[in-house]
């Protein structure tokens, strides 16, 4: 890896250790029902144990793979397999899911009717993907010429 890669690579780094940060969090709020509850998982999902475990690590697994991406494409880590698809794959699961901030916040400002206002727990995992994907995608882009095929 040349110095030039590395100064290319930091967002995506960075990407990486928020991922794997998110990761950790979300297995520590599907571990208790209520934590769940409240961070915006489905009442009867809680209910159901069997589902809110399945569906909240199958979600922490999902994060860490992100950030296995992400250390890939910055070189921390062996190439992984369709490196540039996929972290363009991540980066809109992110912006798209951030996206979601624009009507929550309109509705919380009675421009639209969603129903009610939107409680912040809501609106924080919104703020938080759109950061991530604009990080994912920036990153990407900058480092697009070094990141390693295979």
């Amino acid at each position: 890896m040349n110095p030039n890669q590395y100064s290319r690579t930091g967002l995506l780094k960075i990407a990486g250790y928020l991922t794997v940060a998110l990761a950790i969090f979300q297995a520590v709020i599907t571990t208790v029902p209520s934590w769940a509850l409240y961070f915006g998982a489905g009442e009867e999902v809680t209910k159901r144990l069997w589902l809110l475990y399945t569906s909240g690590y199958s979600v922490a697994v999902m994060f860490f793979i992100f950030a296995l991406y992400a250390f890939s494409a910055a070189g921390i880590i062996k190439p992984l397999k369709a490196i540039k698809p996929i972290l363009i794959m991540i980066s809109s699961i992110f912006l798209l899911r951030g996206f979601a901030l624009f009507p929550e916040l309109l509705a919380n400002a009675e421009v639209i009717n969603l129903g009610g206002n939107i409680p912040i727990q809501a609106i924080i995992p919104s703020i938080v993907s759109l950061l991530f994907g604009v990080i994912y995608i920036i990153g990407t882009l900058i480092a697009w010429g070094n990141i390693p095929h295979r």
